[in-house]
């Protein structure tokens, strides 16, 4: 029992991980679109320089790239949590056949 539980601590330490990630993602969700720490207004625009090359988005587009970044995050989390619960799930299938074999090794 103590090797079991020993087994499920990393598991269970994923999968609340992953909730705190998709709690994260879900943090942008009702908050103001911003540009560079500034609150942006439906007609205010972005730029966002990259490798010295200049994208300028409007505010519809800067609330799409926030919405579209904060679901990755969510579905992060949850690929997370889903993944160590089928850690969990095999960690519990193998103890319990690793006790039915000696089980009937003992008998």
């Amino acid at each position: 029992m103590k090797e079991l539980i020993g087994r499920l601590v990393l598991p269970v330490i994923c999968a609340l991980l992953g909730l705190g990630v998709y709690w994260f993602g879900g943090i942008g969700d009702n908050s103001d679109v911003t540009c560079g720490g500034r609150v942006m207004r439906p007609a205010d625009s972005c730029d966002h320089v990259t490798n010295g090359a200049t994208r300028t988005n409007d505010y519809d587009q800067e609330k799409a790239e926030h919405a579209r970044l904060s679901n990755g995050i969510k579905y992060a989390g949850l690929g997370i949590v889903g993944l160590s619960g089928l850690a969990v799930v095999y960690v519990g299938v193998s103890g319990g056949i690793r006790a039915a074999r000696r089980k009937r090794a003992a008998a």
